[in-house]
């Protein structure tokens, strides 16, 4: 099965938007503050999107409204987190390559037992060298 690479580079370019942005904000912002104005405007974007899709709103809020709840709780932290280590002082080039090696072993772990994934000897080479690395990034 061929993938579309559309989808991962536009969560590449996101991300590292995203982590110029949290690395820009004053150390005296609010970090609610800044993440409440953030998420007006996605809600604003992606209403306009929803919207331009022809999407129910209604159908939409009542079709998922649980995994939304759970969705935005888990943005929320994730915002504040990487904010926070910002201001600890993490570096940009690090902080979210620890974190996002870290969430790709626990989710590795979810799917081969929660979703029945399996990965091929490659790909566990590929984890094993991951994990290598994050160790000698990590490492001081």
């Amino acid at each position: 099965m061929l993938l579309s690479p559309f989808p991962l580079l536009l969560a590449i370019a996101g991300t590292v938007t995203y982590h110029l942005a949290q690395k820009a904000v004053p150390e005296d912002a609010s970090p609610f503050g800044v993440i409440a104005l953030a998420y007006l405007v996605g809600f604003v974007c992606a209403l306009g999107a929803l919207l331009a899709s022809g999407g129910a709103v209604t159908e939409t809020a009542r079709m998922a409204w649980k995994p939304a709840v759970v969705l935005g709780l888990g943005a929320l932290v994730i915002e504040v987190g990487y904010l926070l280590a910002y201001r600890a002082g993490w570096p940009i080039s690090t902080v979210s390559l620890i974190a996002n090696v870290a969430v790709a072993a626990i989710l590795l772990g979810v799917g081969i037992f929660v979703y029945r994934e399996t990965l091929t000897l490659a790909q566990w080479s590929g984890v094993a060298l991951c994990v290598a690395g994050l160790g000698l990034i990590a490492w001081r």
